[in-house]
């Protein structure tokens, strides 16, 4: 379990060094892209507790 977590920090750490790059090469996609990785995160949240219960 300890392992998974690391590799979603990696994963995530590693997302947010990528839509940074982005929005400052190219600024009108990192907002976007931010806003659809947030609604990403919310839905499989939910999804997550949905199954847990």
């Amino acid at each position: 379990m300890e392992l998974s977590t690391a590799i979603k920090g990696r994963v995530i750490v590693a997302f947010f060094v990528i839509l940074v790059l982005i929005s400052v090469y190219i600024p009108y996609v990192g907002l976007p892209l931010a806003i659809l990785w947030l609604g990403i995160v919310i839905w499989q949240y939910k999804r997550q507790q949905e199954q847990s219960n």
